[in-house]
């Protein structure tokens, strides 16, 4: 066990040097509710500046945020967020652009910024866990991670946790691969057999038509763990469909009533696990 404590920082900083990636997309939004069952309420909607940036820039702006927005932004509902979609390759670049900057970074309230157009877009594999932080958890999910041989981190974001595959997918097979990892965390439980049937849907879906229609059976039939008489999965099947519908997004910073942005536990390479260090959480429960 590792005894580093690593944040957004510097996770997103070993995720875009292990990678041919040379854009990414953040912003700062306001996060909404996802919803009940048949609640049609969007997803978090970006607030702030909505630009590819580069890698470079991206990390410079993550490691100001973690050094000083935290007291700046604090009693704030406004984020800093990440897509999972990534620029690999440069086909343009304009010159730079004066423009400003508002909430998204700390440098008297302007930001240089470029407008880049990546050659082809990719996307990295989001993932938000339904289920709450223990000891016990951790250690069921890095099994299930190891098993299923992903490349990727493990994060621990408030009292759940995020999962991020490094792997490069094209933005059309995404579908498919959700529906794989949602059939490995299903396994051969009975009782996750409505999940292995959402999981086949969205490997067998033939178009964006298809995608659609298994989405919106999410939204309309699948709640949150912890809400009293619905059905819930170990990961967030509202995510994803939200993520299949419009983009994934992932919160980076800290935020009110947990002052430390995601941190990570563990690290997935070949189907080996380096455990990092995490102090005991507050209220831990678990499933």
């Amino acid at each position: 066990m590792s005894a580093e404590t690593l944040t957004s920082y510097d996770v997103w900083r070993k995720i875009l040097g292990g990678k041919p990636i040379d854009l990414v997309f953040p912003f700062d939004y306001s996060p909404v509710p996802s919803g009940k069952p048949g609640e049609r309420i969007g997803a978090r909607r970006p607030s702030g500046l909505r630009l590819y940036c580069s890698t470079e820039e991206f990390l410079w702006t993550l490691r100001n945020w973690e050094r000083r927005e935290p007291e700046r932004w604090k009693g704030t509902d406004t984020l800093l967020g990440v897509t999972s979609i990534v620029g690999v390759g440069i086909a343009q670049e304009e010159e730079w652009e004066h423009v400003l900057a508002g909430g998204y970074v700390d440098y008297d309230d302007w930001l240089f910024v470029r407008d880049w157009e990546p050659k082809e877009e990719r996307s990295l594999l989001f993932i938000d866990m339904e289920i709450p932080y223990s000891d016990k958890t951790t250690g069921m999910i890095i099994d299930k991670i190891v098993n299923m041989r992903i490349d990727g981190y493990l994060l621990r974001s408030d009292k759940a946790y995020h999962l991020i595959s490094d792997e490069l997918t094209r933005l059309d097979e995404l579908p498919a691969r959700y529906g794989k990892l949602i059939n490995v965390f299903a396994g051969d439980e009975p009782r996750w057999q409505w999940a292995r049937d959402i999981g086949n849907a969205l490997i067998n879906a033939q178009d964006k038509e298809d995608v659609k229609r298994v989405c919106n059976y999410i939204l309309n039939r699948i709640g949150h763990y912890g809400e009293e008489g619905e059905r819930w999965f170990l990961i967030d099947l509202r995510y994803i469909a939200h993520s299949l519908l419009e983009f994934p997004i992932l919160r980076i910073s800290s935020k009110e009533g947990y002052p430390i942005p995601p941190t990570l536990l563990a690290r997935f390479k070949d189907g080996k696990v380096k455990i990092y260090f995490q102090s005991p959480a507050p209220n831990q429960s678990e499933i």
